[in-house]
């Protein structure tokens, strides 16, 4: 009869188990308090966002916690990989079975991150300050190329434009 547990990879632990164990649960609680203050973050940005519409106080609260948003987001992503470091050598065999039976639903928590990561980004360009420099950006001023491509005009002469300038006609 199989057994319905796998058994323990035979490579030996870097440290001991209790040790492992402990930096487990550390790691896991320092990934929870940015987890914490992001969730919290963006039910305050939301709904200061909806009474600002008639009140510059709830405005001015959304723009700037919005504006800590997005180093929140990479704390909690860099945060949250060691516990699955330490979660993968102290429990191997559960962690690499089940991550074969909830693959999708793993490629589905990184799409969730990535589009929430987008969204945090998203909401702070919709502010005026960066909203503005957005736009600057996609008409080419104030900022300098960040790479060069070389195209042929119709007239047979070679031009070069930046990355964030707008090609003109001609």
């Amino acid at each position: 009869m199989t057994p319905v547990i796998p058994a323990p990879v035979p490579v030996p632990l870097p440290a001991p188990a209790w040790l492992l164990e402990f930096l487990l649960v550390f790691t896991f609680i320092l990934h929870l308090l940015p987890m914490n203050f992001l969730l919290g973050g963006v039910v305050m940005v939301s709904v200061s966002s909806f009474l600002g519409r008639n009140d510059a106080k709830h405005r001015e609260f959304a723009r700037r916690a919005g504006g800590a948003l997005p180093p929140v987001v990479a704390f909690a992503i860099t945060l949250g990989v060691a516990p699955l470091l330490f979660l993968q050598l102290v429990y191997g065999q559960f962690f690499y079975a089940s991550s074969v039976l909830m693959a999708w639903f793993w490629l589905a928590v990184v799409l969730l991150v990535m589009l929430g990561y987008y969204g945090v980004y998203w909401y702070n360009m919709q502010q005026e300050e960066l909203g503005r420099r957005a736009a600057d950006a996609h008409h080419g001023h104030h900022l300098p190329p960040r790479g060069v491509y070389f195209f042929q005009k119709p007239d047979g002469h070679v031009a070069a434009t930046g990355f964030l300038q707008r090609v003109s006609e001609g």
